[in-house]
């Protein structure tokens, strides 16, 4: 009897997750709109991304009872995707253990560090906290005018105390950032926990647990970098049924479904005092102001290093401003 109930319950869930993709996530799409914020525009130096991470987990867990915002993503593609993708961010540094940001991202920033990619850890499917913590130590230590987003990939699993709830944890896309088939079928313990053929109770204790080792490291990067850190998420993590617009249940964190438990992220600033001085340039930039300048001068104009007067160019002005430089760029190639 309980296999049959079982069964169908499994049946009801296949159902409701094509419901979900003809109604729920064009509601939120079309009629409900994306009420996120833009992260990339928000004040901070360093911003520590914590995968997955609900906003009430962080704060039962962490004890810190800090400010949360909306994210602009139910979904790490989405993040990606709504934050950065066809805009370049030359101020930015990615150290992450997404291999996401790499699929998705991977024009839109100065440099990206894929951690993934140097620290995979093969039994777990995975990539440990203390990797992440390393290489954002030393990308401080190398781009010290840049900003850091530093992006582990716990509390999102696999669960570091129980593997053998995702067996393949992020392998997947481990494989298809290294342009790999992957050729196996993985399967994910919240859609398992919405089935019935997980306890519920299991898989939020691994997911607490999985914050409780990365916590740590997360905490001490706001001690160790320069400037003004931030933690936060990407997404939060669901496992509970809606009853509107039509009732389904959610597991995990599906894309274009923003309801709070999956887009409300913690928000929490450390302010040190001391900013970073961002060196929002890159070399080809500064050889385009150059050439501006000497077009400028072959033609009568006039230059001074600074903006206090208004009747000549600035260039640290035109460096901080990229549309600018390649509006005024345009222009004058064609004087």
């Amino acid at each position: 009897m309980t296999k049959i109930l079982k069964r169908l319950n499994s049946m009801l869930y296949d159902v409701e997750l094509k419901l979900r993709g003809y109604i729920v996530m064009p509601y939120y799409i079309y009629i409900a709109r994306n009420k996120g914020e833009y992260i990339a525009d928000k004040d901070w130096d360093n911003l520590i991304i914590l995968d997955a991470c609900r906003y009430d987990t962080f704060v039962e867990v962490s004890g810190i009872n800090c400010p949360y915002i909306i994210s602009r993503g139910s979904h790490t593609v989405e993040f990606l995707e709504e934050n950065f993708v066809g805009r370049k961010f030359n101020d930015i540094v990615y150290v992450t253990a997404n291999p996401q940001v790499n699929i998705h991202a991977k024009d839109c920033f100065y440099k990206i560090i894929p951690v993934w990619k140097y620290e995979w850890d093969e039994s777990l499917n995975t990539v440990l906290p203390q990797a992440v913590y390393k290489y954002a130590i030393e990308a401080e230590q190398k781009y010290p005018n840049k900003r850091l987003i530093v992006h582990f990939i716990q509390p999102h699993i696999p669960f570091l105390d129980y593997p053998e709830l995702s067996v393949y944890g992020i392998k997947k896309d481990y494989l298809l950032a290294m342009n790999k088939k992957p050729n196996f079928k993985t399967t994910n313990p919240w859609d398992e926990a919405a089935r019935g053929n997980i306890d519920a109770r299991i898989i939020w204790e691994a997911y607490k647990k999985n914050l409780k080792r990365v916590l740590p490291y997360a905490l001490k990067l706001t001690k160790k970098l320069t400037g003004k850190c931030v933690i936060t998420a990407d997404h939060g993590e669901a496992l509970r049924r809606i009853w509107f617009p039509v009732p389904v249940r959610i597991a995990e964190h599906p894309q274009y479904v923003h309801i709070p438990d999956l887009v409300k992220v913690p928000w929490y600033e450390v302010d040190k005092g001391e900013r970073k001085k961002i060196d929002y340039n890159t070399t080809e930039e500064r050889e385009k102001v150059r050439c501006i300048v000497r077009k400028l001068v072959a033609k009568g104009g006039q230059y001074e290093g600074n903006n206090n007067n208004k009747s000549h160019l600035s260039v640290s002005w035109i460096w901080r401003d990229g549309k600018i430089l390649l509006q005024l760029s345009q222009t004058l190639n064609q004087i």
